[in-house]
């Protein structure tokens, strides 16, 4: 099912930067490339080791050629040294690519989030996604999350039900949301959440620091919630809400998945 509703997004995403194929043979695979490898298949990895495998800017592309091929280990190996990468570099393409391609949750989690950032053309496949009721509410937690770090504040109702979902509140949050399966356990899809919001507020200056804590008491959690909404509501009235859209926003215009309409609500055109 993951994989049907991931090539259902495919229509959605910019085309790859072009990096170098991996190679074939082993013989032909740059050394750097070969360490990666070899250390994936550990069972456990050092903080030194990482520290030293870390690409520098001209291992980027060895990285990214590495990503289209490997396996879920490999890759999630490759999510944890390429953090911190810009979104617009080659490596930070793949790592998108792969996330909103791969049909392992947790591949596409880590792959998500190791970018600093996320290219503007990724926002209306991560919109879909967010608003996927079949994908895994961790997953859909951060896709909502890059669209708040890129200020689209349309998305902030969708955020708070996520972060409200097993309260009192869950089912009474004045939106179609929460869609999604209930099973108890939230602490994942808030906290990963919590994490993006705090960045994305902090750009901002001007503002007081986003705080919640998923076990927190019921009441404690809506408290807490308020407090963000408030913030939110200043940023979006704070924000010129007649944006330019990006050219890639248009192939919503003419895509036929079903969320294509909610998913420009959600990217507020």
């Amino acid at each position: 099912m993951l994989f049907v509703i991931a090539l259902q997004f495919i229509s959605l995403l910019p085309p790859p930067q072009q990096v170098e194929t991996f190679a074939a043979v082993a013989s032909d695979i740059t050394d750097y490339q070969r360490q990666v490898l070899e250390l994936a298949t550990h069972d456990y990895y050092s903080e030194k080791q990482i520290l030293e495998l870390r690409p520098q800017l001209n291992q980027y592309a060895e990285l990214a050629a590495l990503l289209p091929y490997s396996t879920a280990t490999q890759a999630k190996l490759i999510a944890v040294l390429s953090s911190g990468c810009a979104a617009d570099s080659s490596l930070g393409d793949a790592l998108l690519q792969l996330a909103l391609r791969s049909r392992d949750l947790d591949v596409r989690l880590a792959c998500l989030l190791a970018p600093t950032s996320v290219s503007i053309d990724y926002l209306p496949a991560l919109a879909c996604v967010s608003l996927s009721s079949d994908i895994d509410l961790s997953l859909r937690a951060v896709a909502c999350g890059r669209l708040l770090e890129h200020q689209y504040y349309s998305a902030w109702p969708l955020a708070k039900a996520i972060l409200l979902t097993g309260t009192a509140s869950d089912a009474t949050n004045g939106h179609d949301f929460p869609d999604w399966k209930r099973s108890g356990r939230y602490e994942l899809p808030k906290r990963l959440l919590t994490m993006m919001l705090v960045g994305a507020v902090k750009t901002r200056r001007l503002f007081r620091p986003v705080f919640f804590e998923p076990n927190a008491a019921w009441s404690v959690q809506e408290q807490q919630v308020a407090s963000i909404d408030a913030i939110m509501t200043q940023l979006r009235s704070s924000t010129n809400s007649k944006q330019l859209l990006p050219s890639s926003f248009e192939k919503l215009n003419d895509s036929k998945l079903k969320l294509a309409a909610q998913a420009k609500q959600l990217l507020g055109y």
